[in-house]
């Protein structure tokens, strides 16, 4: 009998922190020093509300893998696949060095677990494998 591996990430972090008040130090700068337009600036600002919302509302993601089954959340929102229903794991890298991780049922139907509950590879890997669970690992997938 193998132990739950759990792995549970939180929003709100130091590193979020300083990123997101560094990046805002650095646009009022280019504003003020460098003339550069208002509405480029507020574009960039756009791209960083998702991170400002993780940060305010500190979003939990995490995974849960037992004998049984595999759940994880992200959120409000959580799912729970029984592991007799997986055909396999598929685990794609990307450029970015981010992965994306699918569980493939036997119905054929393909399940993506959200980014942030997905634990750090080396950790996916070593459990995946001390379980005997079958996974493909898809190195530098663009999609």
């Amino acid at each position: 009998m193998t132990q739950d591996f759990t792995f549970e990430r939180r929003g709100r972090t130091s590193t979020a922190a300083f990123v997101i008040a560094g990046l805002y130090i650095v646009l009022i700068a280019a504003m003020l020093l460098l003339n550069v337009s208002a509405w480029i600036v507020g574009i960039v600002f756009l791209f960083t509300i998702p991170a400002v919302w993780d940060l305010a509302n500190d979003t939990r993601s995490g995974l849960t893998l037992s004998e049984n089954d595999i759940s994880w959340f992200h959120g409000k929102n959580s799912a729970t696949i029984e592991l007799a229903e997986i055909k396999r794991f598929r685990i794609d890298l990307r450029m970015d060095r981010s992965v994306k991780f699918i569980a493939e049922l036997k119905s054929g139907r393909k399940i993506r677990l959200p980014q942030p509950s997905t634990p750090p590879l080396s950790d996916l890997e070593r459990e995946l494998t001390l379980r005997e669970l079958p996974f493909r690992k898809n190195p530098f997938a663009l999609l």
